[in-house]
């Protein structure tokens, strides 16, 4: 029961933070998975609106999804209204891997 009351202690803790009306400047994920979740909701976005959403260029977009492409986590249609595909199976590289 002293574990659940420490937490708790953290959490209010923390909580001040939370309640901040300034938005952290960080994300917990990188600019590559919010592209690949992006493609992943609706594989016919375009680049720009990837990027208005994630909160980057067009051009930044574009080398993410060529990075990504080569990496073998999506695939490009093209012959289908330029459709971005997310393929399944590909296990995620930790960062201290």
């Amino acid at each position: 029961m002293g574990t659940d009351n420490n937490m708790i202690r953290v959490s209010r803790y923390y909580d001040p933070l939370m309640a901040s009306d300034t938005d952290p400047r960080w994300t917990f994920l990188t600019n590559h998975a919010q592209t690949l979740l992006c493609i992943a909701q609706n594989p016919s976005i375009r680049l720009r609106e990837i990027g208005e959403t994630v909160g980057i260029t067009e051009r930044a977009v574009h080398r993410i999804v060529g990075e990504l492409q080569d990496a073998g986590y999506l695939t490009r249609h093209r012959n289908v209204g330029d459709l971005l595909e997310v393929l399944a199976g590909r296990r995620a590289r930790a960062a201290a891997e």
